[in-house]
């Protein structure tokens, strides 16, 4: 095999000067285009010339809105700072005298301890877990709601309320969504922008002596590898050539319909095969789409030359759950893509190393941006999540409500705690099967999940596009009718590798708990106190716990009782001198009223920053509202986009509004019916 290789690559070598020259020509126009690429692709955006040149596909205004089981509460663009923060200059000193700023705030001025008794009845099927236990979460033999649990749902409806600050991998998990975007017939205008910005990422046009321009691919070949003494990822550029499908196919191995590296020893060869490549020797030729005629195949790597590659981009790629296909990293998972411990030493021939993987990469600063199998891989978007979020709430030198109230890292804890709540009868358990499969969050639906006001409202505009918004907000779940078995899995093969059996309970259960508070000032309690009395009197507020939101699953409805010790200095709120005992449910209205004069008094002056605010507070209001849930044709409005998986199976296709990249209303548009 080794002679029939090495004939196969003389055959097909080129001059050295030529390929000289062209690589000379096509990093010196990458250059130059990197500076000039932001500006390029403001200009593209702005004239929307994709419209006129992809004009085949359909009209705006027969687009369909898209549905989905949530949606989202728009942000403040501005963080409602905690009145410690206001009495000290936020976390500008050192942790110690933050710590002593903290204790002097609170005992500066009146505080209140006590408690909310919670009373929790679930409006349709429920189901708490112990990590992926089948079973309801029973320490004691009957089922309970941890506190964990609902200091989770409580805290996150906290942040909202009280205009809490957004701060990278501590409120969400900054990373870089990947896309790949090779093909944009003139019938799919919605992917036209995100294919152009695709192939300029991936190709740089070059002018040959001639006159002519070409197309020369930015990706380069390589192996990565990752050394034994630090633990890091680093790719050494190699060489690279092509053999027919055909003749591999029909001297060495069958190819196959599924994406893989086969590894050759003994020429230290490893061949790229990439999609379904058999069937491509008897398909009929198409006029879009060329027959594949080759597998590349990468060998003879410069191990002189190392590009570190950042941790930041390994861990995006990890982080990319939406890959299929070759996957390049080791996590200890079976992977004959790939080579460990003494096979990578041998096939590199070098014992410093302990994994092994070929792969295309593009370089940017002469720094690794991207890595991935075939020439044609999935990139990263420049812009991370972080990116689309207002910097304004990153600000980690203000002390926000959520961080004086619930406790902020190592500087202090918080004043609250949350107990289980008990169930108060026998337990009514549903049957057990499969649940069917959850979706798990998707963000590379740009058109779900960014704000799309300042672009023109179809085709949308992704991640990297100038004219794209910020995210939406808040993800938050609607609310369901569903019955005690409508989250079943209809039986097909295969459904216990994408599912889990569950035991929930039926509707209707009552569970008991309490949360408890020591030493809040009256507007932090009063902020506590918001969580449950949000919306006005014709609202059925209903909060959602647990497994199968997207189902229509764990739906609570929740009332919060007041009481207060009686050894706590709260008198002075209100205006008589009488204690009440810790067993008194208290009135709420004093606090409630603290909180809202605080933040007119903190938003009253910048009237857009209060409007957003009263904005916030509606929208979530509207989504908690189980009202909703019998309005005509409900369950379809907030339905999974997904034809199988909806169904209650794993089989069916991919829902045409994903394809069509249709648009999610607002929450207000939903509940209006938009057409």
């Amino acid at each position: 095999m080794g002679d029939i290789l090495e004939a196969f690559k003389k055959a097909k070598m080129i001059s050295s000067e030529k390929a000289d020259e062209i690589e000379k020509e096509k990093n010196e126009a990458a250059a130059k285009k990197s500076k000039q690429q932001t500006e390029k692709l403001a200009q593209r955006s702005k004239s929307q010339n994709y419209k006129t040149q992809y004009s085949g596909g359909p009209r705006a205004e027969d687009i369909p809105p898209a549905t989905a089981p949530y949606n989202f509460i728009p942000m403040v663009h501005a963080v409602l700072p905690s009145p410690m923060n206001q009495q000290h200059d936020g976390l500008h000193m050192t942790d110690k005298e933050c710590q002593s700023a903290y204790s002097e705030y609170i005992h500066s001025q009146p505080t209140y301890s006590g408690s909310l008794n919670l009373r929790l009845e679930n409006l349709t099927p429920l189901f708490v877990g112990a990590g992926k236990e089948t079973e309801f979460f029973s320490p004691a033999g009957k089922p309970m709601i941890p506190g964990s649990t609902l200091r989770g749902m409580v805290r996150s409806l906290f942040k909202i309320i009280t205009a809490g600050a957004m701060r990278r991998n501590e409120d969400f998990t900054d990373r870089h969504l990947y896309f790949r975007c090779l093909m944009a017939p003139k019938s799919m205008p919605q992917i036209a922008e995100l294919h152009d910005y695709y192939v300029s990422r991936m190709t740089t046009k070059i002018r040959r002596k001639n006159g002519g321009r070409i197309d020369a691919k930015n990706t380069k070949p390589g192996f990565l590898f990752r050394k034994t003494e630090d633990g890091a990822y680093y790719i050494s550029p190699c060489q690279e050539d092509h053999i027919s499908i055909k003749e591999y196919d029909t001297h060495w191995k069958e190819v196959g319909k599924v994406s893989r590296v086969d590894w050759y020893d003994k020429d230290r060869t490893a061949y790229i095969l990439t999609g379904n490549q058999s069937s491509v020797l008897t398909a009929r030729p198409s006029a879009n789409r060329p027959l594949k005629k080759n597998i590349r195949y990468l060998y003879g790597p410069d191990w002189q030359t190392e590009y570190p590659v950042p941790e930041s981009v390994i861990q995006d790629y990890r982080d990319d759950k939406n890959r299929r296909g070759v996957y390049l990293i080791n996590d200890n998972q079976p992977n004959t893509n790939i080579k460990c411990g003494g096979e990578a030493q041998r096939f590199a021939k070098r014992d410093d190393i302990d994994f092994l993987a070929p792969c295309y990469f593009v370089l940017e600063d002469n720094q690794v941006q991207a890595f991935g199998h075939g020439r044609w891989f999935r990139i990263p978007y420049r812009k991370s999540v972080g990116d689309r979020i207002d910097n304004r709430l990153e600000d980690e030198n203000i002390v926000d409500f959520t961080d004086a109230v619930f406790g902020r890292k190592a500087l202090w804890a918080g004043r609250v705690s949350f107990e289980d709540a008990q169930l108060q009868s026998p337990p009514a358990y549903a049957c057990k099967d499969y649940v069917i499969p959850l979706m798990k969050a998707n963000p590379t639906s740009y058109q779900l999940y960014l704000e799309q006001s300042n672009h023109p409202n179809w085709p949308p505009a992704h991640w990297d596009s100038p004219a794209a918004g910020k995210v939406r907000g808040y993800k938050m779940y609607w609310h369901q009718q569903i019955g005690n078995n409508d989250w079943r899995a209809q039986y097909s093969e295969g459904l216990e590798q994408h599912t889990n059996e569950i035991h929930p309970l039926t509707k209707n259960n009552i569970f008991t708990g309490k949360i408890h508070f020591r030493n809040l000032t009256a507007v932090e309690l009063g902020a506590l106190l918001k969580v449950f009395q949000l919306g006005n009197d014709n609202q059925d507020i209903v909060y959602k716990l647990g497994l199968g939101k997207s189902l229509g699953m764990g739906s609570v409805r929740i009332q919060a009782n007041l009481s207060l010790d009686s050894g706590g200095r709260y008198t002075a709120l209100f205006d008589r001198d009488i204690w009440k005992t810790s067993e008194d449910v208290a009135d709420t209205t004093p606090f409630l009223k603290a909180f809202a004069d605080y933040v007119s008094s903190c938003f009253g002056k910048d009237k857009k920053i209060y409007q957003e605010y009263q904005k916030s507070l509606d929208t979530l209001a509207l989504m908690l509202d189980w009202n909703h849930t019998k309005l005509s044709n409900w369950n379809d409005r907030v339905a999974t986009m997904c034809e199988g998986v909806n169904q209650g199976s794993i089989s069916g296709g991919i829902d045409e509004r994903f394809k069509l990249r249709c648009i999610l209303p607002t929450a207000e548009e939903v509940v209006k019916g938009k057409k």
